[in-house]
């Protein structure tokens, strides 16, 4: 049986973790949830009252969000305007490893969309947008395959 001493110890070792984790960054948003369960067959429940059962991550759709967020900083930055009906859309698939058949891994395909946008102006937007500011971006470089595509 583990004793309470331990337990306190191993508690105030991840509440140091975490918080070193955020203190890395300036956070304006933290989501906070814990599951329990077996897996998908699971439950979740975040600090901020929601409460779901476990699936899917269907939490990958938000990589589109935030990459169209981080196409109009990038032309932002660049003082480039961007057509209205710009898009992003985003293939994130979730399968086994063909490796050695064993785990699970990520692969995600970006499509960009800059109707009546230089194509060559709209790749750089979408490079700064990419390597520099989208968060899943960041998050996500050298450990899974992401393949962009710059469409008009």
């Amino acid at each position: 049986m583990i004793s309470r001493t331990i337990l306190r110890a191993f508690n105030s070792v991840q509440q140091q973790q975490t918080r070193r984790c955020v203190s890395t960054i300036k956070p304006f948003y933290v989501a906070d949830s814990t599951a329990t369960g077996a897996g998908r067959v699971g439950f979740v429940k975040g600090t901020e009252g929601f409460a779901t059962e476990m699936g899917l991550p269907k939490e990958l759709k938000g990589y589109a969000s935030c990459f169209l967020g981080a196409v109009h900083a990038a032309a932002a930055k660049l003082k480039v305007a961007i057509p209205k009906d710009t898009s992003v859309n985003v293939k994130a698939a979730l399968g086994n490893i063909e490796t050695n058949g064993t785990g699970f891994g990520l692969a995600v395909e970006i499509t960009t969309s800059f109707p009546g946008l230089d194509k060559a102006k709209a790749r750089e937007i979408v490079d700064i947008a990419h390597n520099e500011i989208c968060p899943y971006s960041k998050a996500t470089r050298n450990n899974i395959v992401v393949d962009i595509n710059v469409g008009n």
